[in-house]
């Protein structure tokens, strides 16, 4: 059960903890910011790598393993699906905590990117995957499913904007006080995909515990 319940702490806390110790570092910019400007130096960033790391490993494997029991699947192709997005979803956590978001912007920002959407595919194809006759489990899921979808949204719009208005954004050394207003509307979406994605994870606790 340790380990089942750890792949949603673990990033909840890493989470929690980094921005909690960047929000009062000298590196400290605005509220609201994105998790990733926790990982700048000191002890936040040390928290943010090997979280994320610690994450992404877990997810990956965890996703793989998930299908163990064949009688939760429905339909092999979206098991398939949820696998692979499972395992990509992992693979960009571990890149965010690689590579981070001041000395490799454009790199950290294709991971990011990318870990935004197979996140939001592994939410929905698990869902469809998974056999559950609990219906407050399927509701709470769907709910989580649509508050990724909108966090995902709010994000994209917001830094495409930024990017078409103020490209340099991108320039290092990265400086982002220049496109707050930006950062700001995708940043809260920012936390309600973190939410979204780490209710999912906490929803399919059990399911993981008889797979690991």
């Amino acid at each position: 059960m340790i380990i089942s319940r750890s792949l949603w702490i673990i990033p909840a806390v890493t989470i929690v903890l980094s921005m909690m110790f960047h929000s009062q570092s000298e590196h400290f910019r605005d509220w609201p910011f994105f998790v990733s400007e926790s990982d700048h130096s000191g002890l936040s960033s040390l928290i943010f790598t090997a979280g994320f790391m610690l994450s992404g490993i877990s997810l990956g494997v965890a996703s793989w393993m998930m299908w163990a029991h064949e009688e939760t699947i429905t339909q092999n192709s979206i098991e398939n699906i949820s696998r692979i997005s499972g395992i990509l979803s992992g693979i960009c956590l571990c890149g965010l905590a690689v590579f981070d978001m001041y000395a490799f912007t454009l790199v950290h920002v294709i991971f990011a990117s990318t870990l935004f959407c197979t996140g939001c595919v592994w939410m929905f194809t698990t869902y469809k995957a998974i056999k559950e006759r609990d219906e407050k489990a399927n509701s709470q899921r769907l709910r989580f499913i649509w508050l990724g979808g909108i966090g995902w949204i709010l994000m994209t719009v917001s830094m495409i904007a930024a990017t078409l208005y103020h490209p340099q954004w991108l320039q290092s050394p990265l400086d982002l006080s220049h496109v707050h207003s930006y950062v700001a509307i995708a940043a809260i979406g920012e936390y309600l995909w973190a939410i979204a994605i780490i209710g999912s994870l906490r929803s399919y606790e059990e399911i993981f515990y008889s797979t690991l």
